[in-house]
């Protein structure tokens, strides 16, 4: 988004800074995919601290983005490019992250409610994003809700049938 618009000649910091912070996620990530098997077998406690700050640091960073583009006077077309992207990464990682419903509410609100917050305090003329995004949120926790049933369930059912099977 940054790139293609040139934004980030006007606000480099931001920019190159969210670069090196999703660069460096990403080594974090690949570090853990790499390791992740040895790391479950050493220390189960461990590899759940390498999982969420693989997961949290990221979301952290685009909400941190998310929020100042609610909070600083940006033009509209970069608020509207913004706000497309963060519904999306919202509703793709809740639905990813569904299994364990926790972590699919804890993305989610991690990413939409430091916004939420900034909108209610420091941007009332933002009113209307404001309760589209509460909406959105309500709507993806129910979705996720959903599906973590569903996951199991599904789990539960092949499970079934393979020990039916298997008999």
């Amino acid at each position: 988004i940054v790139f293609p618009t040139g934004y980030q000649r006007d606000y480099p910091a931001l920019a190159y800074g969210a670069l090196l912070g999703f660069a460096i996620c990403g080594l974090l990530r690949l570090g853990y995919q790499l390791g992740h098997k040895r790391l479950i077998q050493r220390c189960l406690r461990l590899n759940n601290l390498a999982l969420s700050i693989c997961v949290y640091l990221p979301t952290l960073i685009w909400s941190g983005i998310f929020a100042f583009f609610f909070l600083s006077p940006v033009e509209s077309e970069m608020r509207l490019l913004v706000v497309i992207a963060t519904l999306g990464l919202c509703s793709g990682g809740s639905t990813s992250y569904a299994p364990v419903r926790q972590l699919s509410a804890a993305y989610a609100g991690l990413i939409i409610l430091p916004t939420l917050i900034g909108i209610a305090l420091y941007n009332p003329n933002a009113e209307v994003f404001f309760y589209l995004l509460v909406i959105y949120i309500g709507f993806t926790l129910a979705m996720t809700k959903r599906l973590h049933r569903e996951y199991w369930t599904a789990l539960a059912n092949e499970a079934a049938l393979e020990e039916k099977t298997r008999q």
